[in-house]
């Protein structure tokens, strides 16, 4: 995602007001994947290899928030991970994954924090700001 103030690395903040609104949000961060990752993924997408249920438990118990949505411009889905706790290491940053399919979307979010970040601070792996976010096919 690009960020349109040169002062910032990551994400763009919202601006707003109203019951939905926080300013608690810092932006999405891009980690892009390489020719390598891609064929990676290739093997952990069939179903069977990751434990998807037990990602999603474990980082709701370390304070993310998840929300898988429909892309339809592009033919895909989203999977989103937030940082929301006091503790989290990625608090108030985002993460997603896109695919063709919910299973591949998590797959690539997962790909992207458990393999890429290794479960640390997203920023550490983020690609240069004002990346476009690549669409995983």
């Amino acid at each position: 995602m690009s960020g349109s103030s040169s002062n910032k690395k990551f994400g763009k903040q919202r601006t707003g007001t109203g019951k939905r609104y926080t300013d608690n949000f810092l932006g999405f961060v891009d980690i892009d994947l390489s020719e390598r990752d891609r064929s990676e993924l290739e093997v952990f997408v069939t179903p069977g290899q990751v434990d998807i249920e037990a990602f999603l438990v474990q980082i709701i118990e370390d304070g993310y928030k998840f929300s898988l949505s429909g892309d339809f411009e592009h033919n895909s889905l989203i999977a989103t991970m937030t940082g929301k706790a006091e503790g989290c290491e990625n608090k108030g940053f985002a993460l997603s994954g896109r695919g063709p399919d919910a299973h591949s979307a998590m797959i690539v979010l997962w790909y992207k924090h458990t393999v890429l970040a290794n479960w640390g601070k997203w920023t550490d792996q983020a690609a240069e700001p004002g990346a476009q976010l690549p669409l995983w096919r």
